[in-house]
């Protein structure tokens, strides 16, 4: 559409309904087979949505304050209400968030590849953390149990969440229980906030499949000392603060704030595994210890069988003339620019297609050699 065009068919529209005119377009466009990449919210913003509000002149609109539109805050907005109204999806509109950290429990094939130190028992538990600051601990934390965790890096993020819910959906552990939301945030407005978005993103990102439960352990004053809250308390901002503090107390009694990393990383790793213990039977995970001391057991006798069998096979291979047709097939050179483009972050050799077939084109020959030699 010429700029023209553009003014006449949605010049007169409200802001919120130019928004939505825009969200649905895009929807639209996705839907008759439109070739999208992944992309972020910022991504769908500079690339889609900014360009046309500037070609029709809304760009620079103020409110009637005299302020600038926040046009960006607006396309989150009505994207989650059209997501929540059923209309579309993040994942249909092919965005992803790589600013937020999250990891869906593994699948039980995927923890025994991991020495069955690793389960995806619980993926029904979800561990939430405020901070990337203390991502790592979680991460373990959720690692050891086989549970599910996010990280809000500071503000949650629907279109993280509704990813993760969909990968703990498609677990082979879900089996349609109501979900369990163990969330830790700074002792504050803003973070008794971000704790209750991200509960309501994930019941949003269920689409009404299951209700989502949530505790919020901490950060508490009764987790730290008097001398430590007196030490490592501070003065929060003062949006929300009153109604904050009328409901909690505040710390020692005075309306002031801690920061989650004051609660250090062994009492935050206790914290949750304490409540995680109450929601799981560990039985589960107990056999993975056993079935674990059996395979590492088994793998500690047969390496050294192992490890000479892979040095024949190899030495079958490079004897015969078939390591000289792998030597001689030439690699693309831009194979590897191609599979950062695509978003790999590793190549497998029995997967590389060029011109529409195998690169390596001896791979049964080689198969059928070593079979020959075992």
């Amino acid at each position: 559409m010429t700029d023209a065009e553009l003014q006449r068919v949605l010049g007169g529209l409200a802001d919120s309904e130019l928004m939505r005119a825009l969200v649905m377009a895009e929807v639209d466009r996705v839907r008759s087979g439109a070739n999208v990449e992944q992309r972020t919210m910022r991504g769908l913003w500079y690339d889609y949505v900014k360009p046309v509000l500037s070609r029709m002149g809304r760009l620079a609109a103020k409110t009637r304050n005299g302020k600038d539109i926040a046009w960006d805050g607006l396309l989150s907005d009505y994207l989650l209400e059209l997501v929540r109204d059923g209309l579309t999806t993040y994942a249909e509109l092919r965005i992803v968030d790589g600013s937020r950290q999250r990891r869906a429990a593994s699948s039980l094939a995927e923890a025994q590849a991991d020495v069955a130190l690793v389960g995806g028992h619980y993926p029904w538990l979800v561990l939430f953390c405020e901070k990337d600051t203390v991502w790592p601990v979680v991460e373990d934390v959720a690692t050891l149990y086989g549970v599910s965790a996010i990280s809000g890096g500071g503000e949650p993020s629907a279109a993280c969440t509704e990813n993760t819910v969909k990968q703990i959906f498609a677990s082979d552990h879900y089996h349609d229980s109501d979900l369990f939301l163990l969330s830790v945030t700074d002792y504050d407005p803003h973070g008794y906030y971000i704790a209750n978005s991200q509960h309501v993103q994930l019941q949003d990102a269920t689409g009404g499949r299951c209700r989502v439960h949530h505790e919020r352990l901490g950060m508490l004053p009764s987790q730290l000392t008097q001398a430590e809250r007196r030490v490592k308390a501070y003065a929060p901002k003062e949006a929300g603060l009153d109604k904050w503090y009328q409901l909690t107390g505040g710390v020692d009694g005075a309306p002031l704030g801690l920061e989650l990393d004051a609660l250090g990383m062994r009492r935050l790793r206790a914290l949750f595994a304490e409540h995680i213990e109450r929601f799981v039977n560990l039985e589960a995970r107990r056999q993975d210890l056993r079935e674990a001391l059996v395979d590492l057991l088994a793998w500690e006798i047969m390496q050294p069988e192992v490890d000479a069998r892979l040095a024949e096979l190899r030495r079958v291979v490079k004897s015969n003339g078939l390591w000289r047709r792998i030597a001689d097939t030439p690699i693309p050179a831009d194979l590897f620019r191609q599979a950062a483009v695509a978003g790999w972050d590793r190549i497998n050799p029995r997967d590389i297609l060029y011109q529409g077939a195998p690169l390596f084109d001896c791979l049964d020959d080689v198969r059928a050699a070593m079979v020959e030699a075992l």
